[in-house]
Parts: C-alpha cells; structure tokens; sequence
C-alpha cells in the first residue's frame, strides 16, 4: 500500500484527551515531584514538560508563522543530526528553567 492509499484517521479527540490527561496530572504535582528526575536520562519532570512546551511552541512557529530559521538543518549523517537536536533541546531546557510550573502548564494548555 502507499501512503496515499492509506485512510485519514481523525486523531485530535484522543490527542486533545492525552493533554488533558497530561495536565492534570501536571497540575497535580508538587514542587518535589517537579524536580524529581524523568525517565529521560539527566532531566527532571520540569524539563521534561518545558521540552514538550519548546515542541508546541516551534511548531507554532513554523507552521502557524511559517517561520523555519530554529530548524535544524540537515545533517550529513544520522549521528550528527541526533547530536544537534539533543543540543538544541538542552539549550532551550536550560534557558526555560527559570519559568514557574502554573507558567509552565498554563502555555501548554
């Protein structure tokens, strides 16, 4: 089959249910448990929700703005567009910490 072939299946109801499931258990956390270390090796559950904050916020940018200049540009190999990305994300990280938790989901909302 080719892609083409394939049915559209209408994901916004299941999508828009698992952000909300997300943010109530986000809202629902301590300060503690903000800081408590994620399954993502080196980062916390803070950092793991300000790295899905820079996800929505880009993609706002790029298809909303039309705005490509924080892409990532390709790469000669796999191993070298991994390494950018993981410096990418760790520099938006590091500069966002300073946001508060209700800050934090509040734009995720």
């Amino acid at each position: 089959m080719q892609i083409g072939d394939a049915p559209v299946v209408d994901v916004r109801e299941p999508l828009t249910a698992q952000r909300g499931g997300l943010l109530t258990l986000l809202t629902s956390l301590s300060l503690e448990q903000w800081a408590a270390p994620a399954a993502a090796p080196q980062w916390s559950v803070k950092e793991i929700a300000l790295h899905l904050l820079d996800v929505d916020l880009s993609r706002v940018a790029r298809d909303r703005d039309r705005d490509k200049t924080g892409q990532i540009s390709a790469p000669p190999g796999h191993e070298e567009f991994v390494t950018r990305l993981a410096r990418c994300n760790q520099r938006w990280v590091d500069g966002t910490r300073v946001l508060s938790p209700p800050l934090i989901t509040g734009l995720l909302a």
